[in-house]
């Protein structure tokens, strides 16, 4: 018994568009976020234990910072990887 997978380039390619794009967009949605807090620290927290939080907070979510666009850019380059490999091994067993 013969089994066979069939894979739509199409797809995966625009999936992998999708995944880079949504880590580009979510990246800027983390940077706009620091930039408030980094206000609200500024302006309205500036000591005492909610301010000092609030600065840990801050150092914590900006470690964050293009790893999004880093997981969107590996999951376009997996695929892209993904579908040579498909296409390399259906010319062999052609």
């Amino acid at each position: 018994m013969s089994s066979k997978v069939v894979v739509n380039p199409d797809v995966l390619a625009a999936q992998a568009a999708k995944a880079k794009e949504m880590g580009t967009e979510l990246n800027s949605i983390i940077e706009e976020y620091i930039s408030i807090m980094q206000e609200a620290k500024a302006t309205g927290l500036r000591s005492g234990v909610a301010g000092q939080s609030l600065q840990q907070f801050i150092a914590v979510t900006s470690t964050l910072k293009g790893k999004l666009n880093n997981i969107g850019d590996g999951v376009d380059e997996l695929v892209e990887r993904f579908l040579e490999n498909v296409e390399e091994t259906d010319h062999f067993n052609l």
